[in-house]
């Protein structure tokens, strides 16, 4: 007899601090799921409840959920089961396509009701799974042999695929993508090659749908993109990019100050500085006194200044300006 399946809730939209929460208690199952099945179906069911969560973009974009995307990735990659991987994995994924504006996945059911599934299907499944890992990743290695070495260009082009059609399309696709796979590895990124390349498809995609006929706009603002990704001593914008605390959209609205390195941005502050003192030393140079008497007002509230206007051993001319009715006059 055929069992139902308890219908899943409708997704509401969250507040940051509801995530927050949810986040924190699987975090604290993941924590002692080890070797635990209680704490293992206890965090699978929080992450579970985590990717059904209708999150508004603005929460991404504006920093609300502090770190947690980049804890969850880092469950997805190094959790303490594989369960616990799974479900973390399936949580980026519906995240990832909230932000890059696809459709998300649905969420498996709640861990629950998995324990009610045959034992024997959930073994043949975990089977045809692995035999098609297994076979997946032979097929990879032979392409790469077949390939020759692997400088990281041909398999970005694999993860890409299929093309666009557009020449111009598809390479600043291929540009960012290596671009934004420069952080891949480094500490505190979590961000994989796939990751990368589903990025730089997204961006590109935001770009061309704000500016359609793919001109002047559009290639100016790849050329600052590729710039500041690129940049060495930008790796916090490159590393958020990556693992998706920025998302596609967002990023194209951001102003060349907020794209800049923390360096950058401090050689700016200083240029800045700079020429606001050039500005004022430059300026001429004005005192009051009660030294000077209005021909027209007869009031002694006064401001002057000195400028040699005529050759070197001649004195300096005096500029007066009465402060009461704005007078001026000069003398020598």
């Amino acid at each position: 007899m055929p069992r139902s399946h308890r219908a899943l809730p409708v997704a509401m939209a969250v507040t940051a601090e509801e995530v927050v929460k949810a986040y924190e208690k699987a975090k604290e199952a993941s924590d002692d799921a080890e070797g635990n099945t209680a704490s293992e179906d206890r965090c699978v069911d929080c992450l579970a409840s985590l990717a059904r969560m209708s999150i508004p973009l603005k929460l991404f974009t504006t920093g609300a959920l502090g770190d947690v995307p980049k804890a969850i990735k880092k469950l997805a990659k190094k959790g303490p089961t594989d369960k616990v991987r799974t479900a973390a994995q399936k949580c980026v994924d519906g995240w990832m396509a909230l932000m890059t504006g696809g459709a998300a996945k649905p969420a498996d059911a709640p861990a629950a009701d998995a324990k009610n599934d045959d034992e024997a299907n959930d073994a043949g499944a975990n089977a045809n799974a692995n035999a098609n890992a297994n076979a997946n990743a032979n097929a990879k290695d032979a392409n790469a042999k077949e390939d020759g070495p692997d400088d990281g260009t041909e398999s970005l082009k694999q993860l890409l695929s299929p093309e666009l059609g557009d020449p111009l399309r598809d390479r600043t696709r291929e540009l960012l993508a290596e671009a934004l796979v420069l952080c891949v590895g480094s500490d505190g990124t979590y961000a994989s090659r796939a990751d990368c390349a589903a990025t730089a498809t997204a961006i590109e995609r935001a770009m061309a749908n704000k500016w359609t006929d793919v001109g002047k706009e559009y290639k100016a603002k790849f050329r600052q993109l590729s710039f500041n990704l690129r940049d060495p001593k930008n790796p916090d914008l490159r590393a958020q990019v990556a693992d998706g605390l920025i998302d596609p959209v967002s990023l194209l609205d951001l102003a060349p100050e907020q794209l800049a390195s923390a360096e950058r941005r401090t050689e700016n502050e200083a240029i800045r500085e700079h020429a606001t003192n050039e500005a004022v030393r430059g300026q001429k140079k004005e005192a009051s006194t009660d030294a000077f008497k209005c021909g027209k007002c007869k009031q002694r509230k006064c401001t002057y200044y000195q400028l040699q206007t005529r050759s070197a051993d001649e004195p300096m001319t005096t500029f007066v300006t009465c402060v009461n009715c704005d007078n001026r006059w000069k003398f020598c």
